[in-house]
């Protein structure tokens, strides 16, 4: 399982493979972290959130572009089980009450991939 710590992770979507490269997305809400979605595809993407830990549902990540999430907010659910996300702590996974939030990635109406970011203190 990858982690990603710092202020500012850049995740590479790869959608016609359907992967972020990362998965689950691991971030700090103590830190503000925040998420840099790169698309080096020829078409554009869009990210969506049911519930999101950033101020936006959703990202349009262009063709060959970039596209924040902004901080994660103060108000996001944390994981505070000190497994987590290890799958030893799934049975809390896509629940955000715990700090997993699901998203889906699209292209167009197709539904590409659906990775998770994990808000951790």
């Amino acid at each position: 399982m990858t982690f990603v710590v710092g202020v500012k992770a850049t995740i590479a979507i790869t959608a016609q493979r359907a992967s972020v490269g990362v998965d689950p997305i691991v971030l700090s809400k103590k830190a503000g972290d925040e998420v840099d979605w790169y698309n080096p595809e020829a078409f554009d993407v869009t990210l969506l959130f049911g519930t999101s830990p950033f101020k936006e549902h959703e990202f349009l990540v262009p063709a060959k572009g970039h596209k924040s999430s902004g901080p994660v907010l103060p108000t996001a659910n944390i994981c505070d089980v000190p497994t987590c996300p290890s799958p030893l702590a799934q049975g809390h996974s896509g629940n955000i009450k715990h700090g997993h939030y699901k998203y889906s990635i699209l292209r167009d109406t197709t539904v590409l991939a659906d990775p998770e970011v994990v808000i951790k203190p």
